[in-house]
Protein backbone atom coordinates (compact mmCIF):
# COMPACT_ATOMS: atom_id res chain seq x y z
CA UNK A 1 0.00 0.00 0.00
CA UNK A 2 0.94 3.62 -0.48
CA UNK A 3 -0.84 6.67 0.83
CA UNK A 4 -0.73 10.39 1.34
CA UNK A 5 -1.78 12.55 4.23
CA UNK A 6 -0.75 15.11 6.78
CA UNK A 7 -1.63 16.12 10.31
CA UNK A 8 -3.93 18.85 8.97
CA UNK A 9 -6.07 16.20 7.21
CA UNK A 10 -6.26 13.92 10.27
CA UNK A 11 -3.51 11.74 8.81
CA UNK A 12 -4.18 9.78 5.60
CA UNK A 13 -6.50 11.23 2.98
CA UNK A 14 -5.52 9.01 0.03
CA UNK A 15 -4.59 5.34 -0.36
CA UNK A 16 -3.80 2.94 -3.16
CA UNK A 17 -6.28 0.13 -3.70
CA UNK A 18 -5.49 -3.39 -2.47
CA UNK A 19 -3.51 -5.25 -5.11
CA UNK A 20 -2.43 -2.03 -6.87
CA UNK A 21 0.87 -2.32 -8.69
CA UNK A 22 1.07 1.35 -9.64
CA UNK A 23 4.11 2.14 -7.52
CA UNK A 24 4.31 5.76 -8.68
CA UNK A 25 0.88 6.65 -7.24
CA UNK A 26 0.02 7.56 -3.65
CA UNK A 27 -3.55 6.46 -4.30
CA UNK A 28 -7.07 7.73 -4.66
CA UNK A 29 -8.65 10.33 -2.36
CA UNK A 30 -10.83 8.73 0.31
CA UNK A 31 -14.61 9.06 0.14
CA UNK A 32 -15.72 12.57 1.07
CA UNK A 33 -12.35 14.12 0.21
CA UNK A 34 -12.17 16.59 -2.67
CA UNK A 35 -8.87 17.51 -4.29
CA UNK A 36 -7.65 19.94 -6.90
CA UNK A 37 -4.31 21.33 -7.98
CA UNK A 38 -3.37 24.95 -8.58
CA UNK A 39 -0.47 26.55 -10.39
CA UNK A 40 2.19 27.51 -7.83
CA UNK A 41 2.70 30.98 -9.29
CA UNK A 42 -0.80 32.00 -10.40
CA UNK A 43 -3.00 30.08 -7.95
CA UNK A 44 -5.26 29.11 -10.87
CA UNK A 45 -6.57 25.56 -11.21
CA UNK A 46 -4.38 23.34 -13.35
CA UNK A 47 -5.48 20.09 -14.95
CA UNK A 48 -3.16 17.42 -16.30
CA UNK A 49 -0.03 19.00 -14.90
CA UNK A 50 1.58 19.10 -11.46
CA UNK A 51 0.48 21.84 -9.09
CA UNK A 52 -0.01 22.49 -5.40
CA UNK A 53 -2.53 20.04 -3.99
CA UNK A 54 -5.55 21.58 -2.26
CA UNK A 55 -7.76 19.33 -0.12
CA UNK A 56 -11.30 19.76 1.18
CA UNK A 57 -13.50 17.51 3.26
CA UNK A 58 -14.64 16.55 6.72
CA UNK A 59 -11.17 15.52 7.89
CA UNK A 60 -9.54 18.88 7.13
CA UNK A 61 -8.64 20.81 10.27
CA UNK A 62 -10.57 23.90 11.36
CA UNK A 63 -7.33 25.75 12.05
CA UNK A 64 -4.13 25.83 14.06
CA UNK A 65 -4.91 26.20 17.76
CA UNK A 66 -4.33 29.77 18.88
CA UNK A 67 -2.65 30.77 15.62
CA UNK A 68 -5.09 32.54 13.28
CA UNK A 69 -2.22 33.96 11.21
CA UNK A 70 -0.81 30.51 10.36
CA UNK A 71 -4.36 29.26 9.73
CA UNK A 72 -5.03 32.06 7.25
CA UNK A 73 -1.89 31.07 5.29
CA UNK A 74 -3.10 27.51 4.62
CA UNK A 75 -6.92 27.62 4.61
CA UNK A 76 -8.79 29.31 1.78
CA UNK A 77 -12.56 29.58 1.35
CA UNK A 78 -13.78 29.70 -2.25
CA UNK A 79 -16.83 31.57 -3.59
CA UNK A 80 -19.11 28.58 -2.88
CA UNK A 81 -18.02 28.46 0.78
CA UNK A 82 -15.81 25.37 0.41
CA UNK A 83 -12.71 25.47 2.63
CA UNK A 84 -9.52 24.29 0.90
CA UNK A 85 -6.30 23.34 2.67
CA UNK A 86 -3.09 24.31 0.87
CA UNK A 87 -0.83 21.28 1.42
CA UNK A 88 2.45 22.82 0.28
CA UNK A 89 3.05 19.71 -1.83
CA UNK A 90 3.21 19.39 -5.60
CA UNK A 91 1.12 16.53 -6.98
CA UNK A 92 -0.39 15.51 -10.27
CA UNK A 93 -3.98 14.31 -10.40
CA UNK A 94 -3.90 11.62 -13.08
CA UNK A 95 -6.59 11.01 -15.67
CA UNK A 96 -7.47 7.92 -13.61
CA UNK A 97 -8.09 10.08 -10.51
CA UNK A 98 -4.99 8.84 -8.70
CA UNK A 99 -2.60 11.24 -7.00
CA UNK A 100 1.07 11.33 -8.00
CA UNK A 101 3.45 13.01 -5.53
CA UNK A 102 6.13 15.15 -7.17
CA UNK A 103 7.78 17.35 -4.54
CA UNK A 104 7.39 19.82 -1.68
CA UNK A 105 7.08 23.50 -2.51
CA UNK A 106 9.46 24.35 0.36
CA UNK A 107 12.19 22.48 -1.52
CA UNK A 108 11.66 24.53 -4.67
CA UNK A 109 14.29 27.09 -5.65
CA UNK A 110 14.01 29.88 -8.18
CA UNK A 111 16.81 30.02 -10.73
CA UNK A 112 16.70 32.69 -13.40
CA UNK A 113 13.00 33.23 -12.67
CA UNK A 114 12.22 29.52 -13.11
CA UNK A 115 10.90 27.09 -10.49
CA UNK A 116 13.36 24.23 -10.01
CA UNK A 117 13.06 21.21 -7.72
CA UNK A 118 16.53 19.94 -6.76
CA UNK A 119 15.13 16.44 -6.17
CA UNK A 120 13.88 16.30 -9.79
CA UNK A 121 17.33 17.32 -11.04
CA UNK A 122 18.85 14.70 -8.74
CA UNK A 123 16.58 11.96 -10.18
CA UNK A 124 17.82 12.81 -13.69
CA UNK A 125 21.49 12.90 -12.66
CA UNK A 126 21.10 9.52 -10.95
CA UNK A 127 20.19 7.98 -14.33
CA UNK A 128 23.52 9.05 -15.87
CA UNK A 129 25.80 6.00 -16.35
CA UNK A 130 28.73 7.85 -14.74
CA UNK A 131 26.75 8.39 -11.52
CA UNK A 132 26.25 5.82 -8.80
CA UNK A 133 24.31 8.26 -6.59
CA UNK A 134 23.99 11.98 -6.04
CA UNK A 135 22.51 14.75 -3.94
CA UNK A 136 21.56 18.07 -5.52
CA UNK A 137 21.47 21.09 -3.21
CA UNK A 138 20.84 24.79 -3.71
CA UNK A 139 23.42 27.40 -2.75
CA UNK A 140 23.75 31.15 -3.02
CA UNK A 141 26.28 32.66 -5.41
CA UNK A 142 26.24 36.38 -4.81
CA UNK A 143 22.53 37.21 -4.89
CA UNK A 144 21.57 34.26 -7.11
CA UNK A 145 20.43 30.76 -6.26
CA UNK A 146 22.27 27.97 -8.06
CA UNK A 147 22.50 24.20 -7.82
CA UNK A 148 25.41 22.00 -6.80
CA UNK A 149 25.48 18.25 -7.49
CA UNK A 150 27.43 16.13 -5.02
CA UNK A 151 28.14 12.96 -6.97
CA UNK A 152 29.50 9.53 -6.14
CA UNK A 153 30.88 8.22 -9.41
CA UNK A 154 30.12 4.77 -10.78
CA UNK A 155 33.10 2.37 -10.57
CA UNK A 156 35.63 2.83 -13.36
CA UNK A 157 34.95 6.52 -14.02
CA UNK A 158 37.68 9.15 -13.69
CA UNK A 159 36.69 12.46 -12.11
CA UNK A 160 37.55 14.84 -14.94
CA UNK A 161 35.96 12.87 -17.79
CA UNK A 162 32.96 11.93 -15.59
CA UNK A 163 32.21 15.59 -14.82
CA UNK A 164 32.15 16.36 -18.55
CA UNK A 165 29.89 13.37 -19.19
CA UNK A 166 27.51 14.38 -16.38
CA UNK A 167 27.25 17.96 -17.69
CA UNK A 168 26.61 16.71 -21.24
CA UNK A 169 23.96 14.32 -19.88
CA UNK A 170 22.32 17.19 -17.98
CA UNK A 171 22.32 19.37 -21.10
CA UNK A 172 20.51 16.57 -22.96
CA UNK A 173 17.93 15.78 -20.24
CA UNK A 174 17.33 19.04 -18.32
CA UNK A 175 16.31 22.61 -19.04
CA UNK A 176 19.35 24.91 -19.18
CA UNK A 177 18.33 26.68 -15.94
CA UNK A 178 18.19 23.31 -14.07
CA UNK A 179 21.76 22.25 -14.88
CA UNK A 180 23.94 22.37 -11.74
CA UNK A 181 26.61 25.06 -11.81
CA UNK A 182 28.95 22.86 -9.78
CA UNK A 183 29.60 19.11 -9.98
CA UNK A 184 31.57 17.92 -6.96
CA UNK A 185 32.66 14.31 -6.49
CA UNK A 186 32.36 12.69 -3.09
CA UNK A 187 33.23 9.26 -1.68
CA UNK A 188 29.71 8.40 -0.54
CA UNK A 189 26.23 9.85 -0.39
CA UNK A 190 24.75 9.62 3.09
CA UNK A 191 21.10 8.59 2.95
CA UNK A 192 18.37 8.78 5.54
CA UNK A 193 16.07 5.80 6.16
CA UNK A 194 13.59 7.46 3.80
Amino acid sequence: FAGYGMTETCAAMAFTLPGSYNTSSVGFPLNGIKVRTVNIETGKDCVGEPGELLVSGGTVMKGYYGDPEATAKVLETDESGTVWLHTGDVLLIGEDGQLYFKDRIKRMVIIGGNNVFPSAVQRVINTCPAVESSVVVPYMDGGSQKLKALVKLSPGYEELSAKSEILAYCAEHLDAFSIPSVIETIDRVQLTSM
